[in-house]
């Protein structure tokens, strides 16, 4: 029989878990940290997670631990037919067993891998994210209730750092996906600049154009047409207007921290601070507002 672990303990591997994932804020680690403490709750040698598909359809095995971890990553199963899906359907931990036993463990597919499997549901708010997995090798007589109780309380504050994880992950592909864009419109504009050859006639059309365009992009922002340049010299720093004109340029925050000689986390601090003081919604706003204010003249 497997010893008891200590309510504490599940606690303490909870608090270990949420103190790892806020200091990264990266979903694969906080993956792993979770079937890693499952494992040492269970007594078990192996263990995956696995999400549900965007199409609500599959599981997909995100982060997986033990010897066999390098193979089933990545690998599906659709949600209805497998032992993962009656998790999913009776909103319920479902105990898989090597060889069938009294009191309605699962028989599994491989008895001869599996001494047992506890797959856990991983929900917030009612809303499925997914399925924890938890197995061993060994046949041991019994999974306690107590241990499975703790597992489940693992489970249920896991399912929401997983949420927060994947929220984060999301706001950091859209970060990516728009700085990309605003880099490649905003260098536009100053390969636009430079290639005029010093004509103020061609830049100047080339200005009207990027200002038109810009307007377009920020109608329905929060900031003003009439007495822009003064409300910027109000509201933002000397070097927040520098970060920001360096932005209008086409810049991106790694060549500004070089033309500036701050650190890019520095300069990402002052984008940020400077779409707070602006009231805008993102970067390209922010360079909305600059034109609009007189900085691309």
């Amino acid at each position: 029989m497997i010893a008891e672990a200590p309510t504490d303990n599940v606690l303490a591997e909870i608090q270990a878990i949420n103190k790892s994932f806020t200091e990264t804020l990266r979903l694969e680690p906080l993956l792993e940290r979770i079937i890693e403490a499952g494992m040492r709750l269970a007594g078990g040698d192996s263990g995956s997670i696995m999400l549900l598909s965007d199409d609500g359809r599959e599981l997909v095995v995100a982060a997986a631990v033990g010897s066999r971890s390098t193979a089933i990553i990545g690998s599906r199963q659709p949600i209805g037919t497998s032992i993962a899906g009656k998790a999913i359907q009776t909103n319920s931990h479902v105990l898989v067993t090597g060889m069938a036993n009294g009191d309605g463990g699962h028989l599994s597919d491989h008895p001869r891998e599996l001494g047992w499997g506890l797959v856990l549901p991983l929900r917030v708010s009612g809303r499925l994210l997914g399925v924890l997995n938890v197995n061993t090798g060994v046949l041991h007589e019994e999974l306690p209730r107590e241990r499975v109780s703790w597992l489940s309380m693992l489970a249920s504050q896991s399912a929401i750092m997983i949420e927060v994880g994947r929220l984060y992950q999301d706001l950091d592909r859209k970060e990516e996906r728009l700085e990309l864009f605003v880099d490649r419109f905003l260098r536009m504009q100053a390969e636009a600049r430079d290639t005029s050859a010093g004509s103020k006639s061609a830049y100047s059309s080339n200005a009207d154009g990027v200002r038109r365009t810009l307007d377009a992009a920020g109608k329905g922002g929060s900031i003003a047409r009439s007495g822009v340049a003064a409300d910027l010299s109000e509201r933002l720093s000397a070097r927040e207007l520098e970060v920001l004109a360096l932005i209008v340029e086409g810049l991106t925050n790694k060549e500004i921290a070089g033309r500036l000689y701050l650190s890019p986390d520095t300069v990402k601090n002052h984008v940020v601070h400077i779409i707070q003081k602006l009231g805008v919604g993102d970067r390209t706003q922010a360079a909305v507002a600059a034109v609009r204010g007189g900085l691309l003249d």
